[in-house]
């Protein structure tokens, strides 16, 4: 994966020969077969995009041949070598800000991927970072879920296995979400998840971030009193809202100074903790 110096042709794909040039496009196709054959026996999901990226790596590879030197392209064949030189080192490091890593742990595959599927590569990797390895379920309960009462293995690394188990899932609440019981390893655990198919009686608020500026709910409870509108000045101390929860009534305070820029309840909301109250102007 990595370019000489001098070398301007695309370091992205195996060095290619005259011998080799129609075996890699054959090659090529044989990655995207194998990749769809995964998936129709049931394995990995994760099978078919290696299939497709080795079959795009070596049908461009046959490409690449007939614009290397000393041979002729033929009419109509893309011109590789106009491509722009891709500086790996920047690309692992921007993988590396997006998605917190150090830059040795971004690996060239990752680079490859990329290079060639920037759009895809970044679903794929927020994916990773939000749920894991999902790889490691069973394509159908990747797709459709498991059914209640299923029981499912999960191998996690060497020797390691997860037993899971569906309890029950709950009808979804005024919110649209649903509490799934299940066990893990025999321990019963619960979770609640939003369902996106399920029409909630109230519309989803923002969560606050952590930018400056912002006023987060610090409990769970019903707005009572909104004290500020759009555009008030405010100073540090003063009383924003109040919030009753269990019986109890409190205050939420300025931590600053500032200009109210936007107001996100009402008086006789339902919030939760860490749900955006207001948000001051920068």
């Amino acid at each position: 994966i990595a370019m000489g110096e001098g070398d301007e042709r695309s370091a992205l794909l195996p060095e290619t020969t005259g011998e080799s040039a129609r075996g890699s496009a054959h090659q090529g196709a044989v990655g995207v077969g194998n990749g769809f054959n995964s998936w129709a026996s049931g394995k990995r999901v994760a099978m078919i995009a290696v299939g497709a990226v080795l079959g795009v790596c070596g049908l461009v590879g046959g490409y690449m041949h007939s614009t290397m030197p000393g041979v002729a392209p033929k009419e109509g064949d893309p011109d590789f070598r106009t491509l722009p030189p891709v500086d790996f080192d920047a690309v692992r490091a921007e993988l590396a800000e997006t998605f917190g890593r150090k830059p040795e742990t971004v690996s060239d595959q990752d680079i490859a991927a990329y290079v060639l599927y920037p759009k895809v590569f970044l679903d794929f990797a927020s994916h990773r970072r939000d749920f894991g390895d999902t790889s490691l379920l069973p394509t159908p309960v990747f797709f459709h879920g498991p059914e209640v009462g299923e029981e499912l293995s999960v191998e996690i690394d060497a020797g390691k296995r997860l037993i899971i188990r569906l309890l029950a899932v709950s009808d979804p609440d005024a919110k649209g979400r649903r509490t799934v019981f299940f066990e893990l390893n025999g321990q019963p655990r619960n979770v609640v998840i939003q369902d996106k198919n399920a029409a909630a009686d109230v519309t989803a608020r923002p969560v606050a971030t952590g930018a400056p500026g912002e006023v987060a709910a610090p409990m769970p409870g019903a707005i009572v009193t909104v004290n500020v509108t759009l555009g008030d000045e405010v100073k540090k101390g003063d009383v924003l809202l109040s919030l009753e929860a269990m019986k109890m009534e409190t205050s939420v305070y300025a931590d600053r100074d500032g200009r109210v820029a936007e107001v996100f309840v009402k008086s006789g909301d339902q919030v939760d903790a860490k749900d955006l109250l207001l948000k001051f102007e920068d």
